[in-house]
């Protein structure tokens, strides 16, 4: 093996890979300390590298190496070979639901997949029916996203008017399951009702709107505009009592039900009481944190049994 030596010039890199000219500096036990005399990938003329033994190579003859004045003389970086891009949309191109949009799967050697807009979401596109037979569809990002040559024009997407009043954070009435205590000779359970709560969203696109009610049998529920009336403003006691079944709800041990809860419906679970917290935050016109909500539920139940 040759004794390497400080000073001495030599070409380093793996036995099948890339060789680069280089000046050691340094031998250590088992390393030898190599600055690099020439380009190599994006690391600069300079760069140390500690470099086995057996991956070094002493330049000896004068074809190997080529000195002006002094200098090593680098090698010519090899000329960038240009790729053409692959073809991608218009920067302006935006899916909307029922447009013919295709993508390029890299997935088990899928191909070109296409598919219909079912929803645009924040950061990603539900795709159905798509050419891969897919039983639920994909979510892509939009940017990976081309609309098919010769399909039809995508629907004009339909125009809603919100009735009067209707915005996150203000109060509506509609008609769900709500729980009954027991009366009389009726038994208690859930059965419809007329129920107030919060509206946390609002889709213009589809006509409807999100609303929470701890009065509902399900949370929130969605409706549309022609099934709900704006109501009356609620009593702080009434937003209250929201603003506690959502805090209860988010304990982890609601939220997870016990480990039992998937992981991608506990995210819109959390999502869909967040949205309800802020709605109600603006509904009353003040923070209520997780203490005064608590407090305020153990009241009401206190009340409750008081008057049994």
């Amino acid at each position: 093996m040759t004794a390497f030596s400080k000073g001495m010039k030599v070409m380093f890199g793996r036995p099948n890979g890339e060789k680069t000219l280089g000046e050691v500096i340094k031998v250590n036990p088992k390393k030898v300390k190599v600055k690099q005399l020439e380009a190599r990938g994006g690391y600069p003329i300079g760069t140390p590298w500690s470099v086995p033994p057996s991956m070094l190579t002493e330049v000896t003859a004068p074809s190997m190496l080529t000195e002006v004045t002094g200098q090593v003389t680098p090698k010519a970086a090899p000329a960038p070979v240009m790729t053409p891009k692959a073809a991608t949309a218009p920067a302006t191109f935006v899916p909307v639901p029922g447009m013919r949009v295709e993508f390029t799967s890299t997935k088990r050697g899928k191909g070109i997949i296409q598919g219909t807009v079912k929803s645009v979401n924040k950061k990603s596109v539900t795709l159905v029916d798509t050419s891969d037979g897919h039983p639920v569809g994909w979510r892509v990002h939009p940017d990976s996203l081309r609309p098919v040559v010769g399909a039809a024009a995508a629907p004009v997407a339909p125009t809603h008017t919100a009735p009067k009043g209707v915005r996150v954070g203000a109060p509506v009435t509609y008609e769900g399951m709500v729980w009954r205590a027991r009366s009389g000779s009726e038994a208690s359970g859930h059965k419809k009702g007329p129920i107030t709560g919060v509206i946390t969203a609002v889709n213009m696109a589809r006509g409807e709107v999100e609303v929470y009610s701890s009065k509902n049998l399900w949370g929130a529920n969605i409706i549309a505009f022609k099934d709900l009336a704006v109501a009356a403003k609620r009593t702080e006691s009434d937003i209250l009592d929201d603003f506690s079944a959502v805090y209860a709800h988010l304990e982890p041990e609601m939220l997870h039900a016990d480990g039992e809860r998937p992981r991608a419906q506990v995210a819109r679970l959390r999502a869909e009481l967040n949205r309800a917290l802020r709605a109600l935050t603006t509904e009353i016109g003040r923070t209520v944190n997780e203490t005064e909500a608590y407090d305020h539920g153990t009241k009401q139940r206190d009340a409750a049994r008081a008057a049994k």
